[in-house]
């Protein structure tokens, strides 16, 4: 452009500004059109933030859960063993005589355990 001003060639100047202007105009809107992106994509990776978070979180309370549900469970089996434990050794302190009818077996544990119940809440 400088060099069309210098020979005095002002059509060549003068479309060499054109030129010039036509392409600060596209570098211009191209940056705005980067910046659009640049904020969108980031909009778009704090969400993805979010809901990584929102998982951990859910897997967090999954594990807890199983976790206390696999410890109630195991609390459960052992009161039933020692249950039944406590049941067959019953058994071999009745007399060969005696043999207790079913009812009175199923009404004594009823028993137990309910005076094992109320042990627990004193």
């Amino acid at each position: 452009m400088r060099l069309a001003q210098i020979l005095h060639d002002n059509l060549r100047a003068t479309q060499l500004e054109e030129v010039l202007s036509e392409v600060d105009s596209k570098i211009e809107a191209m940056e705005l059109n980067k910046n659009v992106l640049e904020d969108t994509a980031s909009h778009k990776l704090q969400e993805i933030q979010r809901r990584r978070e929102e998982l951990d979180r859910l897997e967090a309370e999954l594990i807890q859960r199983m976790l206390q549900d696999d410890l109630d469970n195991k609390a459960l089996v052992a009161q039933l063993l020692e249950d039944s434990v406590r049941g067959i050794f019953a058994k071999e302190e009745v007399t060969e005589g005696e043999v207790p009818d079913r009812e009175q077996v199923e009404m004594e544990k009823g028993e137990e355990k309910e005076k094992e119940e109320g042990e627990d809440l004193e």
